[in-house]
């Protein structure tokens, strides 16, 4: 089973229950039959690859002007599962998986699943005006999570060209349990016609499939991976590096959760009383390493009281143990 944020869009866990990730559920489906058939994605488009980028680097800036309109922001990245109900068509059980930005909650409002997305102008003003019918894929990952965890929804929408944050409350989930389990339905039916004839569900051109090398439609012929080493190593290699980028992003975002969890649990002053918590909460919108927090707690002449343990995916601030009083005798044996 993965152990990254960045999990397939479909695969079986060591209980046997088939997972659907809830951010990928409206993509192309022949996406799901190839996951299955273990095929390399395709290089991402740069265009692509850029807006990914921009959205993960600007998502800790979005929660951070959240919180400075009053609201507490927590939970971030916390793992949610949904089970669907069994199907007559699979013997399997099933689930959809995800993780959702962030719980926010503000003074006047409930507890609200938050949702993250950095926009160009022209996009989220499409979506401000009809995001259901614009953004169908967001509508269906933000329910996921908002019957998963029975709580409300929000839309932090950010303009990237205007720098602005719009915020859409979501009081009810906009797409109800029935119609998610009739997409996994339908995509399980595809995968057990495909098992049996090889036949592939038809594409849908509307949405992003991170196999389009092996589609037909982009090419005068069907495409044989096998009979291109080259496109296949890079493919590989290609996959590869995504899946260790997603694992340090999956420790960068269990350190900046821990310490955030820290500031909202503890107030840290010095000896003079100087209240610390601010600089805390300035480093943790900034990617972090044990020399940073290092610097954080020797600023605040805590680094005697305080020590970090790191492994590869998480970073730990602890309080050090009181030194013993038991010291070795430095009193000479008498000389016989």
């Amino acid at each position: 089973m993965p152990t990254d944020l960045d999990y397939p869009c479909v695969f079986t866990n060591s209980s046997g229950t088939t997972l659907y990730r809830a951010s990928t559920l409206l993509n192309c489906p022949r996406t799901f039959i190839f996951t299955r058939k273990s095929f390399p994605q395709s290089p991402l488009p740069t265009p692509l690859a850029t807006a990914f980028t921009e959205g993960h680097t600007l998502e800790p800036h979005v929660l951070a002007i959240l919180q400075s309109r009053g609201y507490h922001v927590y939970s971030l990245g916390r793992e949610i599962t949904l089970p669907l109900p069994p199907l007559s068509s699979t013997p399997s059980s099933l689930a959809i998986i995800g993780h959702i930005d962030a719980l926010a909650k503000h003074p006047d409002t409930e507890e609200l699943v938050t949702e993250v997305k950095s926009l160009s102008h022209e996009n989220t003003e499409l979506f401000r005006n009809d995001w259901l019918t614009h953004f169908p894929a967001y509508a269906y990952q933000l329910s996921c999570y908002m019957l998963s965890l029975r709580r409300k929804g929000l839309f932090a929408i950010y303009d990237k060209d205007e720098k602005e944050l719009h915020l859409i409350n979501v009081p009810t989930a906009p797409i109800p349990l029935d119609a998610i389990v009739a997409r996994v339905e339908s995509l399980e039916r595809d995968a057990m016609v495909n098992a049996a004839t090889d036949d592939l569900p038809e594409c849908t051109k509307d949405t992003y499939c991170p196999f389009w090398t092996l589609h037909a439609e982009y090419a005068d012929e069907p495409y044989n991976l096998d009979s291109d080493p080259t496109l296949l190593a890079l493919t590989a290699a290609y996959s590869a590096l995504s899946t260790r980028v997603a694992i340090f992003s999956k420790a960068r975002d269990s350190l900046r959760s821990q310490l955030e969890e820290y500031l909202n649990a503890r107030s840290i002053t010095d000896g003079s009383g100087r209240d610390y918590s601010l600089r805390l909460s300035h480093v943790t919108s900034r990617r972090l390493d044990s020399s940073a927090v290092t610097r954080y707690l020797r600023e605040s002449n805590l680094l005697s009281t305080y020590q970090i343990t790191s492994s590869y995916d998480r970073l730990t601030v602890t309080k050090k143990e009181s030194p013993t009083t038991d010291t070795p005798s430095t009193e000479k044996p008498p000389v016989s």
